[in-house]
């Protein structure tokens, strides 16, 4: 989640009520969209069914409606019905399909299921993997083929991040927040740390490693309680994916983890979703 996303309160009747003057307007079964063209809305027409979708098959969330906004637009004559407002800065230059259903994602997740404690956090009370592994989880199929994609890659390389490192260190992209942006010729912001690369293919790999392990795919909901619990996610890992214990036992992880990812022909399968 890299700042782009914002939640403002809306007020009660139709989601969303009306639009303004010069912005398209288009309503949904998750809500609707407000945007500066057709286009963009019929973008984010897609984006948001598909956040919808994967937050109820992943993350065990029946999302009430809600409104895709103009970061900069002032919702409250238009929100109507809507539970919130995201808001999406619309650009000339529009990002890959899978970004505006990821960034939906992490609103989801620190809405509905791990608030925030404070301003300085990246995903929440949650540990910023699991908050990643949540918009993940939201993305379209052109997203998770991208990142198996790069777990395979990344666990033929020997890089994958071991999980001992994951489940405690930051995002790296929270991590280097103070690093100027870099912007690549296509106008989109390039990765500060060269952690991020790895770790998004790292906890793409862990949340299918989970959901075979655990036969959950709600697996995400199930972790998130036991944050809200005050549970330790590492202990819940070792004991739920394996004998053993400690960092001898996520040693042994890593090694099946990488060893799953290799082997699976979802990873290897350029066409292949959810």
């Amino acid at each position: 989640m890299i700042g782009v996303a914002a939640v403002l309160a809306a007020s009660v009747g139709s989601c969303p009520a009306a639009a303004p003057a010069g912005v398209v307007m288009r309503r949904a079964a998750f809500g609707g969209v407000i945007a500066p063209t057709p286009a963009d809305a019929d973008a984010a027409l897609a984006a948001g069914r598909v956040a919808r979708a994967g937050a109820n098959r992943f993350l065990g969330l029946d999302v009430p409606p809600f409104l895709i906004a103009p970061a900069k637009a002032n919702p409250s004559p238009v929100t109507g019905g809507c539970a919130f407002v995201f808001a999406w800065p619309f650009a000339r230059q529009r990002p890959p399909t899978h970004v505006l259903p990821h960034e939906i994602g992490h609103t989801l997740f620190i809405r509905y299921l791990v608030p925030r404690r404070g301003l300085d956090e990246y995903g929440g009370a949650a540990p910023d993997w699991l908050d990643e592994m949540a918009a993940i989880a939201c993305e379209d199929a052109a997203g998770v083929a991208m990142r198996r994609a790069e777990a395979r890659r990344h666990a033929a390389d020997g890089a994958l991040i071991p999980l001992a490192r994951l489940l405690s260190m930051p995002h790296p992209e929270f991590s280097a927040r103070t690093v100027d942006n870099a912007v690549s010729r296509q106008g989109m912001r390039t990765p500060r740390s060269i952690d991020t690369p790895a770790y998004y293919a790292t906890v793409r790999a862990l949340f299918d490693f989970l959901i075979e392990r655990t036969g959950n795919e709600r697996i995400i909901a199930v972790l998130a309680g036991q944050v809200r619990a005050g549970k330790s996610l590492d202990r819940w890992l070792v004991a739920h994916l394996g004998d053993g214990s400690g960092v001898e036992r996520l040693a042994s992880l890593d090694i099946q983890l990488a060893r799953f990812v290799l082997l699976d022909p979802r990873f290897g399968d350029v066409g292949a979703s959810h």
